[in-house]
């Protein structure tokens, strides 16, 4: 019997990365100063994450500046925070699955 489902892999986890690298540039979400990332690690780190990755600093990062963001509607901020945490999700999945395997 041939076993017919993929394992996960490296591939798996760099499409979701590259997804979400892309959905940070569609909303303006990339380039981020030094302050900007000084700020969202500052913020994880009174959160009481000490540990946190480059990947969950540019994620508040970009949370960060959504929030400041005058120039769309509050409805257009919600998806674009929702479609975040769905690209976000799917990295840590692929990651989670990759390395569980």
């Amino acid at each position: 019997m041939t076993h017919l489902a993929t394992e996960p892999s490296r591939d798996d986890v760099a499409q979701a990365r590259l997804a979400y690298q892309k959905l940070l540039v569609r909303w303006g979400l990339d380039d981020f100063s030094q302050n900007e990332l000084n700020d969202a690690q500052g913020t994880l780190l009174s959160g009481g994450h000490p540990q946190a990755s480059v990947e969950d600093i540019l994620f508040q990062a970009a949370v960060a500046r959504l929030e400041k963001r005058r120039d769309i509607k509050p409805a257009t901020v919600e998806n674009a925070f929702r479609e975040l945490l769905e690209a976000e999700y799917e990295c840590d999945q692929a990651e989670w699955e990759r390395d569980c395997h």
